[in-house]
């Protein structure tokens, strides 16, 4: 079952699939999914950092 919401906090943005570009430690092309929900406004919630490599 994909990742559809960050497990590590309680935003409800989506997460962003993304493919790597850079050719280092021969990752070129790995899909991977990250989390860039922000702090809202009027909340005192740090930035998330949710990083997941796909398969």
């Amino acid at each position: 079952m994909p990742l559809t919401r960050c497990p590590k906090c309680p935003r409800l943005d989506p997460l962003v699939r993304c493919t790597t570009k850079r050719t280092e430690n021969g990752n070129f092309g790995r899909e991977f999914v990250k989390c860039e929900s922000k702090a809202q406004a009027g909340k005192a919630l740090k930035q998330c950092h949710f990083f997941y490599v796909v398969g």
